[in-house]
């Protein structure tokens, strides 16, 4: 999945490419440096590199979208849940979430 073979310095620009699993919800399936081309079922979400986890040897990329203002007012999460968040992307990379609820 990790398709970078340097060593990436916190903040640089990544590109997450993600494909709907049979529940329809798009999962990560490679990480690229340089933007990639994307099949008609996938879907390019820019992030930054965070860090990689010595123990546990993941990445870890941030998408800018981590932190929600007052989400406790838009949404009913419990706390420490997982959520299936609905985020529309424009064209020129602004995200924005439309959606969010428990798994």
């Amino acid at each position: 999945m990790w398709e970078i073979e340097r060593e990436l310095a916190r903040g640089e620009r990544v590109y997450v490419v993600l494909q709907p699993n049979q529940s329809k919800i798009h999962e990560p399936i490679r990480v690229t440096e340089d933007k990639p081309n994307a099949d008609a079922n996938e879907v390019i979400f820019p992030g930054r590199y965070k860090y990689k986890g010595e123990l546990e040897k993941k990445h870890y990329v941030e998408y800018d979208i981590e932190r929600i203002d007052n989400y406790e007012e838009q949404y009913q999460l419990s706390d420490n849940k997982r959520a299936i968040v609905t985020v529309k992307i424009a064209p020129w990379g602004q995200k924005a979430i439309v959606g969010m609820e428990e798994e």
